[in-house]
């Protein structure tokens, strides 16, 4: 017993620390409404613990979608008290044998003689001993000896889920014997929200139609666009999938930002893909991380002498993108980039090191829509620079291009716009469907109350440094920041970056591993709205098994 409760604790732990659930990123969906389907946890986490038991319920809320519905069968006590059980016969679902020896009592159900103990035969008092037990017996029954109450519904209603459903199977059943759930429900609405209401009893749905607030609650005689399931976090973890978003493509295969890192991403199964803006002396804007062109082009050979420091921009000395032409650019070799050979003198694919070409903000919106990926992000930098400087309005160019492109008057493949200065981003907020996402560069750990209430004011989601969310001082992991859930509670959703496969980037916790990396990010209580990576092919294919 001491073993089977520890483990329960353990567990317990665990789940109260995922908090919250995945926090689903947008999208369409084939059901009659558009919005994802419903997930119902039938009697909380009932695939694990004994059905609708606290910590059922519970554990179902904290590892499943924040939207999630708890589904709750009613039955009847002696004294009219409302209980949460599938089964009329308790005998499958308590102890209530060992309570009550030889007790069984024979009733005629739908038809067929059932034998066995009912709810509405005991006083509530005469249940409070009685325990909940596991109601399939292919299951475990590790805590089938642990003492978990009869759950009321006005108890489970108490751990406030977003959504409550009462389901009445055996309304005409009860009525034949003195009880009437019908006028339980009318009296209980009045203190606990009912969201749905079900049965297979047509005639008690018709009655109920004209006794409850239709504002407040669904009739539901046969529903199509949800999982009823005892295991709602596996339902959720399917509709809750994080979208896998590029960093400058697959710019682990290939130099980032080019055709092939592009090609590449598309291949590998990405969701997004996305173009860090730069822009040319004579005003083409084009795709590359960053507007130094000395670390990730051959710049360096032939354009040193228009070497310039730029303090708003970076402290380094670097060959800028705004002081050569698009013809110029175009004379340059892409350089593949290795963010851990300075430190470690680890090199990426040298094989690749200068293949591709680099791609103009038009043409990357051309492929986007040849090969039908699901969105794009589009990046934004240095934009007070370039307009005070250079005379360069690089949102303007952007806003122009994607409306030339007609991302602006269609709704099939996302758009995010990405910034860190919230002036570029409250530009784009005459477009009702972009995403607008504000890059937080720094490390941060906590985000003040009055600080998210001025970021929904101009974005809808954050992209954050993986160190932001899980600090990783000298290779291993510490406490985590919470500031991915703080996001999630004020419903802005969360981007986080970069993920890669060298074992030089990764926390000695994930054994130096990529998949028990995306896995803790992915999870609860991270739950991240998106992954971006410079190797689209590991996360796809960790979320494809992840997900069959």
């Amino acid at each position: 017993m001491i073993a089977q409760l520890f483990l329960v604790v353990l567990l317990f732990q665990s789940t109260y620390g995922q908090g919250g659930g995945r926090h689903r990123p947008q999208q369409s969906w084939l059901t009659l409404n558009g919005d994802h389907p419903a997930v119902i946890a039938r009697g909380g986490y009932s695939g694990v613990f004994p059905e609708s038991s606290d910590m059922a319920n519970q554990c179902a809320l904290q590892t499943s979608l924040p939207d999630s519905v708890l589904y709750c069968s009613l039955q009847l006590s002696k004294d009219g008290l409302g209980l949460c059980l599938s089964s009329l016969n308790l005998d499958n679902t308590t102890n209530i044998a060992e309570n009550f020896p030889n007790a069984q009592k024979s009733y005629i159900v739908n038809g067929q003689e059932v034998q066995g103990y009912f709810a509405f035969d005991y006083t509530a008092d005469q249940l409070a001993n009685v325990s909940l037990i596991q109601n399939l017996f292919s299951r475990p029954a590790l805590f089938d000896g642990l003492y978990f109450p009869i759950s009321t519904v006005e108890q489970v209603a108490k751990v406030q889920p977003p959504s409550f459903w009462l389901n009445v199977q055996y309304n005409d059943f009860y009525v034949q014997h003195k009880l009437d759930p019908a006028l339980y429900i009318q009296d209980i609405s009045k203190m606990v929200g009912i969201n749905y209401i079900s049965s297979p009893e047509i005639g008690f749905l018709k009655y109920m139609n004209g006794k409850v607030n239709k504002a407040n609650t669904q009739l539901v005689f046969f529903a199509v666009d949800g999982f009823l399931t005892d295991f709602p976090s596996t339902a959720s973890e399917a509709i809750g999938k994080p979208l896998v978003i590029t960093h400058n493509g697959a710019s682990g295969v290939y130099p980032g930002s080019t055709d092939l890192a592009y090609q590449q991403a598309v291949d590998d199964g990405a969701d997004i893909i996305d173009c860090s803006v730069q822009m040319t002396k004579d005003g083409i804007p084009f795709c590359l991380d960053t507007a130094d062109l000395a670390t990730s082009t051959t710049a360096k050979a032939t354009f040193l002498s228009r070497a310039a420091t730029i303090p708003e921009i970076q402290h380094n000395n670097g060959i800028f993108s705004f002081d050569l032409t698009w013809s110029e650019i175009q004379t340059l070799k892409p350089l593949i980039a290795s963010p851990f050979s300075v430190a470690t003198g680890f090199q990426r694919n040298p094989e690749n090191k200068s293949k591709g070409k680099f791609v103009t903000l038009a043409d990357f919106l051309e492929f986007a829509k040849q090969k039908k990926v699901s969105g794009i992000l589009i990046s934004i930098q240095n934009a007070a620079y370039l307009a005070s400087k250079k005379d360069l309005s690089i949102s303007d160019v952007v806003a122009t291009t994607l409306s030339n492109a007609t991302f602006d008057k269609q709704s099939t493949q996302k758009v995010l716009i990405q910034s860190d200065d919230s002036a570029v981003l409250t530009k784009f907020s005459n477009v009702a469907t972009y995403e607008r996402v504000l890059f937080i560069k720094e490390e941060v750990s906590k985000v003040p109350k009055e600080t998210l209430d001025e970021i929904k004011k101009f974005a809808n989601s954050v992209h954050l440094q993986r160190s932001s969310i899980i600090p990783t001082p000298n290779f291993f992991t510490t406490t985590s920041t919470g500031i991915a859930e703080e996001m999630h509670k004020n419903n802005i959703s969360v981007y986080a970056s970069v993920f890669s496969n060298e074992f030089v980037s990764i926390a000695q916790d994930y054994f130096s591993d990529p998949i028990i990396e995306l896995a803790t990010f992915i999870s609860a209580p991270f739950s991240v709205d998106g992954v971006i990576t410079e190797y689209p092919a590991t996360v796809t294919a960790y979320l494809s098994k992840k997900i069959t």
